[in-house]
């Protein structure tokens, strides 16, 4: 199998890297650094895999790297972590946004064209809350984030118009820092809550969290 994958540095996509390459399969990396992805996965230990260059919001003939894949992994977006000032939230937007149009862009002219697009998004969907629960069939919240993740995913939801199979993927990861929780568990010397340029710590008595590694299972 022949994979495409975005945001394939991040936590996230470097294990999935790891997996589709133990596996016997072949990955595509679309990169804005190309220096990092090498440094990240040297051609002696990733054999089977191929660095591409890439602008995320822009066409290219990067694109044409799409044809004859069988699938399509997005998990790119600018970092959320940095002060949200107008113009980081500006890139955190279209990141995600034109990011996942260029990708479908992508699907659209390809022939052969994937069977599968696997793109991320995230449980910001829903907004905050310290009381609330959510699962799948909750509505979509109303601060910048959730805007964030709706245009996100809608964007994604347009491959379907081309007849193929859509999938789609949710990955809620979050930095913690509570010595009880497993090592294994995604964690950093704290969780930081960002909204209008200031940043604080965060609760944990409400924080999200998923196993790294049960991210990229089937």
């Amino acid at each position: 199998m022949k994979v495409a994958v975005t945001g394939a540095t991040g936590f996230v996509g470097s294990r999935l890297i790891e997996r589709l390459l133990a596996e016997g399969h072949q990955a595509i990396v679309l990169t804005r650094n190309p220096a990092q992805a090498v440094r990240t996965f040297p051609k002696s230990a990733f054999p089977n895999l191929d660095i591409v260059a890439y602008t995320p919001t822009e066409s290219g003939d990067w694109q044409q790297t799409i044809s004859g894949c069988d699938g399509v992994v997005n998990l790119a977006g600018e970092p959320i972590s940095e002060r949200w000032t107008p113009e980081h939230k500006q890139k955190i937007l279209s990141s995600r946004k034109l990011g996942t149009q260029k990708i479908v862009e992508a699907i659209a002219k390809a022939d052969p064209k994937p069977s599968v697009l696997v793109s991320s998004s995230a449980i910001g969907y829903y907004g905050t809350s310290e009381t609330a629960t959510f699962d799948e069939s909750s509505p979509p919240g109303n601060d910048f984030l959730a805007q964030v993740c709706q245009e996100w995913e809608a964007e994604a939801q347009k491959v379907k118009e081309l007849g193929y199979d859509w999938s789609f993927c949710v990955l809620g990861l979050f930095w913690v820092w509570e010595e009880r929780w497993p090592k294994c568990c995604l964690r950093s010397s704290c969780l930081r809550v960002v909204r209008s340029g200031q940043a604080s710590s965060g609760s944990p008595g409400f924080i999200a969290r998923i196993w790294f590694s049960s991210s990229c299972k089937r």
